[in-house]
């Protein structure tokens, strides 16, 4: 997966991801190549500065919801991230991964809440869980 990135992948997948003029299937599975890619912590420095969360979370917003399901798996994946996780609830990923969390797709569901796991690492987070 590293060599895929240092190719230079992350910021166009990135770009479609967020470009509202392209099919929401392959947006969605540019989310799901992220998720992949984003198992590994080598790319998330590079992930985040391509803007890649709030890409997520623009892709949440979909009325489908197996698109919030490979944007759960990226925020997931960044938010395990001591680095990044901060950055993620303060871009506002809780409420859209508990809508996610919410949703009738059982794997939908287990990305939100393993995302959500992640966030509720660090103790000062758990409170606005639990508050959404």
């Amino acid at each position: 997966r590293i060599p895929i990135a240092e190719e230079g992948v992350i910021k166009p997948l990135v770009d479609h991801m967020v470009n509202p003029a392209k099919d929401i299937n392959g947006r969605m599975f540019a989310a799901l190549v992220l998720g992949n890619l984003a198992s590994e912590q080598e790319t998330h420095d590079e992930m985040v500065k391509a803007g890649c969360i709030s890409a997520c979370l623009e892709l949440m917003r979909s009325e489908m919801d197996m698109p919030g399901r490979y944007a759960s798996l990226v925020l997931a994946n960044l938010a395990s991230n001591p680095e990044h996780r901060v950055q993620v609830v303060e871009e506002g990923a809780i409420g859209p991964l508990v809508g996610v969390a919410c949703c009738e797709i059982l794997d939908a569901q287990r990305a939100a809440l393993s995302a959500l796991r992640a966030v509720s690492i660090t103790p000062d987070f758990r409170p606005r869980v639990v508050a959404e």
